[in-house]
């Protein structure tokens, strides 16, 4: 009954640290977006088509 356990516990561990990875990504990935049309309304550097990218992603 413990291994069984165990092995749940060690399951549910992984689960959640690939949720926390996927999320961080996807974080940082909107971070880095924003703060690239931010220079881009400013000015600052050339506006690159974001979503040029994207269609390759969906879901």
């Amino acid at each position: 009954m413990a291994g069984l356990t165990a092995v749940q516990f060690s399951s549910l561990e992984q689960r959640m640290s690939a949720s926390y990875r996927t999320h961080q990504t996807a974080f940082i990935a909107a971070e880095t977006a924003l703060l690239e049309a931010e220079r881009c309304v400013k000015g600052q550097n050339s506006c690159n088509d974001i979503t040029s990218g994207l269609e390759n992603h969906k879901h």
